[in-house]
Formats: structure tokens, sequence, C-alpha cells
């Protein structure tokens, strides 16, 4: 199983939970590996499962590269709401770095929302977007829960893939 992160725009905090998540238990020959897909150079936590990939600057480069090189069943860190969708597509568990999860339901509701939002502002009628949310204890809090929660699911959808 492999966590892959959208590594441009995610919270120092959200790739040390990775980090510490995805560590290698004592005893255990394999773990959960994690990468870290970006078109720039991103420090990553300590961790001998822990790798970055760089891609060539671009649109999608790095979204192309993560569901190239994803299996069904891989987990998927991303805000980017249409990497969402096509992740959850393609059979990935998908979340974001504030502890939300994305099934085919809730991310086609949350682009709609998104889409019609821009409309609103390109109409004048909305306010431009809001993007200073900061990142605090309770978002890494979310995330944390999130991400077990996710790691659980991937692992039960493992191990039932190995039984049948």
């Amino acid at each position: 199983m492999t966590v892959w992160a959208d590594a441009d725009s995610l919270p120092r905090e959200a790739r040390e939970l990775i980090g510490r998540r995805t560590r290698k238990p004592a005893g255990e020959s394999a773990g959960i590996e994690a990468v870290f897909v970006s078109n720039r150079k991103i420090p990553l936590p300590a961790g001998e499962n822990l790798r970055a990939e760089l891609v060539a600057a671009g649109d999608g480069m790095a979204d192309d590269r993560m569901l190239a090189a994803a299996l069904p069943g891989d987990i998927l860190v991303t805000r980017d709401l249409p990497l969402a969708a096509r992740a959850v597509e393609a059979g990935l568990l998908v979340i974001n770095d504030r502890g939300e999860s994305w099934d085919a339901g809730t991310v086609r509701e949350r682009l709609s929302l998104r889409d019609r939002a821009e409309e609103l502002r390109k109409a004048g009628i909305a306010a431009p977007m809001d993007r200073g949310r900061g990142y605090g204890p309770r978002e890494a809090r979310a995330f944390a829960g999130a991400l077990d929660r996710a790691l659980a699911a991937a692992s039960r959808l493992a191990l039932s893939r190995r039984t049948s």
C-alpha cells in the first residue's frame, strides 16, 4: 500500500504525520510507503519508507504522475478537487489535509459547489475566495483521524483481496 501526497501545498505538519504513520514497525520487513509528489523540492520528515518525486512544473504533471503509478486501494492526500474526482474514479481512497474523506458523491458535490461559487464570483455576486485559512492543531487532529481511517480501510481492502 502507498500513500500518495500531492505535496506542493501540503503543510509541514501533515507531511510529518504521514511520516510517523508510515514508519515500519520494529521487526517487520515491510511497511507502508509514502510518496510525496511535487514540482519543487519539499523537505521530508525522516523515514525509510518515504520518498520524494519531482515532476516538471506544469498543469497536471504531479496529478498525472500519481494517477499513473497509484493502484486501487492506495491513499491519495490532496486538496485538488478535480484530482480527487479522478482518483476516486480510479479506486483510490482520497482525503485532504484537513480531515475530509472524499468518495464519488462527496467529491462531486464539492466540485459542484466550487464551480457554482466561481460562477458567482465571476458575475460579481460573491466576494473573492479567501485562501488564507491557517493550518493549526485542529486541522492536524482532523487529518490524523482521516489518515488513520484511510489506512485502516486500505488495510482491510488489501486483506480482502489477498483472501479472495
